[in-house]
């Protein structure tokens, strides 16, 4: 999270970065796995759709299987978007399910595992057809 909020920040914000980096948060998964969320879905697809044709994806969608059965899928959007139902149809179908904004901010700047600066930070832009980097302020 603290990697994609510094890489909009410093790359002109949301919709700038949009055209080359989204954020898909896949919940309930766990690190590696026997999470209680989804237990598949492809990113492989529409990330070579995007390198090779340009067509960037606006959602993935994640699939929830009980052995060899397809129970659940779910549309998962770019960050922070979220899924929203529809009203229609089945609550498992993906196809029911609609782009929405989250219903409050999340708290997702919480510094984790403390902040810290190495003084090794810079600031970089491109000024005059190269770039130029000054070291960032030290905090007082």
């Amino acid at each position: 999270m603290a990697y994609y909020h510094g890489l909009t920040e410093r790359m002109g914000g949301k919709d700038a970065t949009s055209q080359f980096a989204r954020l898909f948060m896949l919940p309930g998964v766990a690190h590696c796995g026997a999470g209680q969320g989804p237990d598949a879905f492809d990113a492989l697809t529409p990330t070579l759709a995007w390198v090779e044709n340009g067509v960037a994806p606006d959602r993935l969608v994640a699939t929830k299987r009980q052995d060899d059965t397809v129970v659940r899928t779910r549309p998962v959007y770019p960050y922070p978007t979220v899924a929203r139902y529809d009203g229609s149809g089945s609550i498992d179908d993906a196809a029911n399910f609609a782009p929405a904004a989250p219903p409050t901010r999340y708290e997702d700047d919480i510094p984790w595992l403390g902040s810290f600066r190495s003084g090794y930070e810079q600031t970089c832009g491109w000024h005059d057809g190269h770039w130029s980097c000054t070291p960032a302020p030290q905090p007082s």
